[in-house]
């Protein structure tokens, strides 16, 4: 077939043309079709499952929780609603029934904790519930505030749990509470033996074997001046000194043990051997003074500090009985296991902050 110089020339410049539409179609068909691959890539690729918490509460960002600090290891130290004599002082707290892992339980309380301004640590607490269900309570703190010093019921930990404190970094920490508890044994015997102690020594009737165990710097600073102040007060009347400490130890050594008592329950017990207030029952004050007729009126603040320092021992627990944690020391203007004065001014949270910097090392 012949084809004139014309059409050649016009067939040549159409498939020219057409062939430079075709690779630009072409190109243009690969790169949408890398495209689409990668977008189906990315689409597909697998995504780590929600939790079961993270359903219901959302996903905590990794760097957040990166800035919460576990204080690891058993300390021995215990655990509870902080309070100054009563007053509590916890932030807040939140309380869940689920089947959650105890991964999950630190997630929530981070999370919890993250919804409150004011939180800068908080406390996980896990106890059997209904149904097989756990119940799983985070309480939030702020040290700042002096909620993380003193303490209501507080209970010691056993030997080889995990701290479950957290705090987030650059925050103060929350201080171990042997830091501020009386070192004494809590318990009734030890108490009535410790007092035999502190009456026999320099004696022939001193028991060397027992007594230099609860002789304690502390039992010495706090316990032993009620002590000599009843044998003084009574040899100043006249009266036989064993006879006056029996007598006293008698009436207020059951304060020790009235958690579930006629009076009060848990540390409010605190409050009771400090209460001056003649419309309310106390220990020594005005007339409704359990033992005000037991005691010399001269001892009270001694005889009220070394209550306290038992009361503020680490918790002693046996399966009918519990002695000690009530922790009343660490208050900021208030020396160790006194009684707040009538002119007392609470501290502010700029006053536990200091503190807890000055007593944090």
């Amino acid at each position: 077939m012949h084809f004139s110089t014309t059409i050649l020339f016009f067939l040549s410049s159409f498939l020219s043309e057409h062939s430079v539409l075709v690779e630009a179609s072409s190109s243009k068909s690969s790169k949408s079709t890398k495209k689409s691959s990668k977008s189906s890539k990315s689409k597909t690729s697998p995504t780590k499952p929600l939790s079961q918490a993270e359903k219901y509460f959302g996903v905590l960002p990794d760097k957040v929780a990166a800035s919460y600090i576990r204080i690891e290891d058993a300390r021995g130290y215990v655990t509870g609603t902080p309070t100054i004599f009563g007053s509590t002082a916890v932030l807040d707290s939140y309380v869940d029934y689920g089947d959650y892992s105890d991964e999950e339980v630190v997630t929530i309380c981070m999370i919890k904790c993250e919804e409150n301004p004011l939180c800068t640590s908080f406390e996980i607490k896990i106890n059997p519930g209904v149904k097989g269900r756990n119940r799983h309570q985070c309480e939030f703190f702020n040290p700042s505030l002096g909620t993380v010093l003193t303490t209501d019921v507080i209970v010691k930990q056993r030997e080889g749990d995990d701290s479950i404190f957290f705090y987030k970094e650059e925050t103060l920490p929350p201080l171990a509470f042997e830091k501020f508890a009386c070192d004494v044994d809590p318990d009734a015997e030890a108490m009535d033996q410790l007092i035999f102690c502190i009456l026999t020594t320099g004696t022939d009737d001193f028991d060397a074997v027992r007594c230099p165990d609860l002789l304690t710097d502390d039992a010495l600073r706090y316990v032993a001046p009620a002590v000599s102040c009843v044998i003084n007060d009574a040899v100043l009347n006249e009266q036989d000194p064993l006879i006056a400490v029996i007598t006293c130890l008698e009436c207020t050594s059951p304060a020790v043990e009235l958690y579930d008592g006629n009076y009060l329950s848990g540390c409010q017990v605190n409050s009771f051997i400090c209460e001056n207030d003649a419309s309310v029952p106390s220990l020594f004050g005005a007339t409704n003074g359990v033992c005000g007729d037991s005691c010399t009126s001269t001892c009270v603040e001694e005889l009220s500090t070394a209550l306290l320092c038992a009361l503020g021992a680490l918790p002693l627990e046996t399966n009918v009985d519990r002695s000690g944690g009530c922790v009343s020391s660490g208050i900021p203007g208030l020396d160790p296991f006194t009684c707040p004065s009538a002119d007392f001014v609470a501290p502010t949270p700029e006053d536990y902050a200091a503190f807890l910097v000055e007593n944090s090392d």
